[in-house]
C-alpha cells in the first residue's frame, strides 16, 4: 500500500513538472510570435542596420578583447604558480 502512495505521488510531481514544462515552451512561443521582425525593429530606431562588413568587424572586434581577456587571465594564473612553486 505503502509502494502505490509513493509511486502516485511520484507520478503527481512528475504531471506538474511536465505541465510547467509544457506552459514555459507556451509562454515562449507566443512572446517569439508577437515579436516584431527584423525591419520593424530597425524601423522604430531599436536596433540599426549594419551591412556585412560592419557585421565581420564587429565579430572580429569582440574576438580579439575575448583573447585578450583569456590570455591575461591565463598570464595571472601561470604567474600565481610559478610565485607558489618558488622554493624559500
Amino acid at each position: 500500500m505503502l509502494q502505490l502512495q509513493v509511486a502516485a505521488t511520484i507520478m503527481h510531481v512528475f504531471a506538474g513538472r511536465l505541465a510547467a514544462k509544457i506552459a514555459r515552451k507556451d509562454s515562449l512561443a507566443l512572446k517569439l510570435a508577437l515579436r516584431p521582425n527584423r525591419q520593424e525593429l530597425i524601423a522604430r530606431n531599436i536596433i540599426h542596420e549594419e551591412s556585412e562588413n560592419e557585421r565581420m568587424e564587429n565579430k572580429e572586434a569582440i574576438g580579439a578583447r575575448l583573447i585578450r581577456y583569456l590570455f591575461s587571465g591565463l598570464l595571472i594564473m601561470q604567474s600565481l604558480c610559478i610565485l607558489n612553486l618558488q622554493p624559500q
